[in-house]
């Protein structure tokens, strides 16, 4: 098939991204179906804890990489001081 459609044998990222465009079936969709999945499998506290960690997550990692003489920074800078 690959030969056919003008591509080398063995994997091909152009091959396997023209294949999922003209099918309709993107990775990032396939994976946000999956994550989805997943995600409406754990029970109600499960998916709070999960939520609540990405929350934490996310707010740590502005902290960490924020620029620095901002209030993030500040914000940072008095978390590691505390430990």
């Amino acid at each position: 098939i690959q030969r056919y459609e003008g591509f080398t044998r063995g994997t091909s990222p152009e091959y396997y991204a023209r294949r999922e465009y003209e099918s309709g079936d993107l990775v990032g969709e396939r994976l946000r179906r999956d994550y989805d999945s997943i995600f409406n499998s754990l029970s109600r506290e499960e998916q709070n804890k999960y939520t609540r960690y990405r929350e934490l997550d996310r707010v740590l990692n502005q902290t960490m990489f924020a620029e620095p003489g901002t209030e993030e920074a500040a914000v940072y800078q008095r978390y590691e001081a505390e430990r």
